[in-house]
């Protein structure tokens, strides 16, 4: 972005007011592989970052807003419910087209609320990280979801996270 977009040029403005280039005038996602974060009605609001050499996860400046992969949810009654982008993205490479990833152990959304409602999801399966923080998450999504009566399976998963144990497949 910063060599195609010169500075003090428009485009460069509007990068910068949509926080893809910092204040300092770097790239807010470099070195990462970026997906948009979509509305139910398939505008982008919002985009997620995953660095490509380390464990970054980057989010644009605001709340979080947006999910990624919410158009399944209009072929099915079931979705899984995964910790990370890239754990449902895995189960997508798998085959299993209907994950949709929260945004860590404390990153369910009211769009996530607005999705369920919407496509009228009565089943969700929860594969959330196999670590403590992950299962306590599991636990509480669980609870509030049965609370609209919802049909909820949480899986302990056999390694780390959904990433790991996919892509030993």
């Amino acid at each position: 972005l910063i060599e195609t977009a010169p500075a003090g040029s428009p485009i460069r403005q509007e990068l910068a007011a949509a926080g893809l280039i910092t204040t300092a005038g770097a790239e807010f996602f470099f070195r990462c592989v970026v997906l948009p974060l979509r509305d139910l009605a398939g505008a982008v609001i919002g985009m997620y970052g995953r660095g490509i050499d380390g464990d970054r996860h980057l989010y644009l400046p605001g709340p979080r807003r947006g999910l990624v992969n919410a158009a399944c949810a209009a072929t099915t009654d079931g979705i899984i419910i995964t910790e990370s982008v890239i754990d449902s993205m895995s189960f997508l490479d798998a085959g299993i087209p209907n994950a949709i990833p929260i945004y860590g152990v404390n990153g369910w959304t009211a769009d996530h609320d607005e999705l369920l409602e919407k496509h009228r999801i009565r089943r969700v399966v929860l594969a959330l990280d196999s670590d403590e923080a992950g299962q306590k998450a599991s636990a509480a999504i669980a609870e509030k979801l049965l609370a609209r009566a919802i049909d909820i399976t949480s899986v302990v998963l056999p390694a780390k996270d959904a990433n790991e144990m996919l892509v030993k497949l």
